[in-house]
């Protein structure tokens, strides 16, 4: 039987990795304490795509001269796609952004254009097109993304690493481009609200955006009661309607509220909606956080015991005690405190037991 192949070896009889070059070895290995980044030459893309080689690069790309700067980007040129999806190499062609010629960044620009819905949506190549947009003027913004189609918009806004290139573009790009790109978005709002990625588009929109766009999301997502209960309990939706309660405009965050307050018993005691309550008693005025307490507190005795020992439910009911008038709080303590001995068996139950007496109810 022939003897097995040895592993390759390095000059001084040890072992290297298959796939890195002497030079690149020696580099690891801190053989070359003093390397240059003339003393890469051929092996500039290998480096790149090195953990330790692409900060290397990085590195001396600050100190380096226009001529060495181009010498090394003319190397990597032919491989500039691949380096832009390079768990490491992206790094290094993100620099050129910071510190390239406008020929290089030029060249950049217009290979992402070619290939933007394919580096939007890789989990390398997302960071590559998000310095550009960062890092671009007006015109070399609408020149990335002038090919994409408005279903191509939608097909980032749901994508996992295509979200992230979206919501950049609302915190980098000017009004006129963050139009653009919201004109391709307020017909999907619904869908996209119960999206895993595509629900925090809309929340960035909410901060980021306009007050126009904050109308119009608003719009969609009142204009159904229905959808907007849906919204309320969904695991994505409920995100959506807590940053809608916080940043849109008064008139549309009093009317998200009395929906909400008006549904309080039900929502509350349901995972994701009783986090949309919590929010809307934090952003309501007093008077409506009166009223959310009137309607608990209207019912049974039994019924308010059984909202204080519930797992979502209690912490609303704490909300409440800490922001209405104590008057309700009072209320309150009259009807849960013949059912004390049972609350004490629940953890929660203790909880609101606990907060009643530090407010004055033994």
């Amino acid at each position: 039987m022939a003897a097995a192949r040895p592993n390759r070896m390095h000059r001084n009889h040890r072992a290297i990795a298959p796939h890195r070059s002497f030079l690149l070895e020696d580099f690891r290995e801190n053989r070359y304490p003093n390397l240059q980044l003339n003393e890469i030459v051929a092996h500039v893309v290998e480096f790149a795509k090195d953990h330790d080689g692409s900060k290397f690069i990085q590195r001396k790309m600050d100190e380096a001269t226009d001529t060495r700067k181009e010498a090394l980007f003319r190397e990597m040129q032919p491989h500039l796609l691949m380096l832009m999806k390079d768990t490491f190499g992206n790094f290094v062609v993100q620099k050129f952004f910071d510190i390239g010629t406008q020929p290089q960044r030029q060249e950049l620009l217009r290979l992402i254009q070619t290939d933007f819905m394919a580096l939007s949506m890789h989990k390398y190549g997302c960071r590559v097109v998000q310095t550009a947009i960062q890092k671009s003027t007006l015109p070399e913004q609408i020149f990335i993304m002038q090919f994409a189609s408005p279903s191509d918009f939608v097909q980032l806004a749901r994508n996992a690493n295509g979200n992230h290139v979206i919501q950049k573009c609302f915190h980098y790009v000017p009004q006129m481009l963050q139009d653009y790109l919201f004109e391709q978005l307020k017909f999907q709002i619904f869908d996209l609200c119960l999206d895993l990625y595509g629900c925090r588009v809309i929340q960035c929109v909410l901060i980021k955006g306009t007050s126009n766009h904050r109308r119009d999301i608003f719009h969609e997502l009142v204009k159904n009661p229905l959808q907007l209960m849906r919204l309320i309990q969904d695991r994505y939706g409920n995100y959506v309607i807590q940053h809608a309660v916080q940043y849109c405009a008064p008139d549309e965050k009093a009317r998200l509220v009395e929906f909400i307050v008006t549904h309080v018993v039900l929502l509350a005691q349901q995972k994701y909606s009783s986090n949309v309550v919590e929010k809307c008693l934090a952003n309501a005025s007093q008077t409506m956080q009166d009223h959310a307490m009137f309607i608990i507190c209207n019912r049974q005795s039994e019924a308010v015991k059984a909202l204080c020992i519930d797992a979502y439910a209690n912490y609303v009911i704490q909300k409440l005690i800490e922001c209405v008038s104590p008057l309700l709080v009072a209320n309150l303590y009259e009807r849960v405190q013949p059912h004390f001995k049972e609350m004490q068996r629940h953890v929660c139950g203790r909880k609101i037991i606990e907060m009643l007496q530090q407010n004055g109810y033994p």
